[in-house]
């Protein structure tokens, strides 16, 4: 067993110790999402650039300050296929994992330490990359990650939570009855619009919401399974946040 305190007067460190002091502090994913860190942008062929930004994984920190151009090969096997562009944080670089050809093709898996940043999707015979052909898969890290140490001290109280990106209505789903429902939604591509809703899920029946405060942001329609739509904003930019807590 070793118990060893960072960082010491004289005291004698190596790698590991900042990647382990990195990985209790930190949440795995990219830092400031919303600010457009690390996204995968088409150029209008088969490259797509990785902007500027930086992530952390297991530990791992990486940082690129400059876009970076990333080719994807053609796709002429006569199916479709998905790659995954990802941060490589074991060979500082961004990388491609290509998945294989099929009429319903599948997502690839990731090995070693990449962190998934983008799934593009290639047509057979596709000779430039449209941006509603890339899906951004970014989660924001950086935060520790106190989830587990809140359901371990409540001893369960908060029975389940969602983060759910969406691609133009929201359908944040909350399955159990009798409940509170806390809603945070922002929208990415207008920081300054956000929505806050606060109610209550009886059994089979619709939830019960509040309004707390927003600027453009609005809950559409919902039914009795729990699906909350969120409306407003830049559709594909939005994000939400649910938390159910049983009574």
């Amino acid at each position: 067993m070793t118990i060893k305190t960072n960082f010491t007067q004289g005291g004698s460190y190596n790698a590991i110790d900042l990647i382990n002091q990195f990985k209790a502090l930190s949440g795995n994913g990219v830092l400031n999402v919303a600010g457009g860190s690390l996204q995968v942008l088409t150029t209008g062929n088969m490259i797509v650039n990785v902007s500027i930004g930086s992530c952390t994984l297991n530990g791992l920190f990486l940082n690129s300050d400059a876009i970076v151009p990333i080719s994807i090969r053609t796709n002429t096997d006569g199916y479709n296929r998905i790659d995954v562009l990802s941060a490589d944080l074991d060979n500082n670089c961004f990388t491609i994992t290509e998945g294989s050809t099929a009429t319903a093709p599948t997502v690839p898996v990731l090995t070693g330490n990449k962190l998934a940043l983008a799934q593009i999707y290639i047509g057979n015979n596709v000779n430039l990359i449209q941006q509603n052909n890339i899906t951004d898969v970014r989660v924001e890290g950086g935060k520790a990650n106190i989830s587990n140490a809140i359901l371990t001290g409540a001893m369960g109280l908060i029975n389940q939570a969602y983060c759910h990106k969406t691609d133009g209505n929201g359908n944040i789903l909350f399955p159990h009855d009798n409940c509170m429902i806390i809603l945070f939604a922002v929208d990415r591509g207008a920081p300054g619009n956000f929505l806050i809703e606060m109610g209550y899920k009886n059994a089979g029946s619709m939830p019960f919401l509040n309004h707390v405060s927003s600027t453009t942001l609005a809950t559409g329609n919902m039914n009795t399974s729990g699906t909350v739509v969120i409306t407003g904003g830049i559709a594909e930019m939005i994000e939400a946040y649910g938390i159910s807590i049983p009574k």
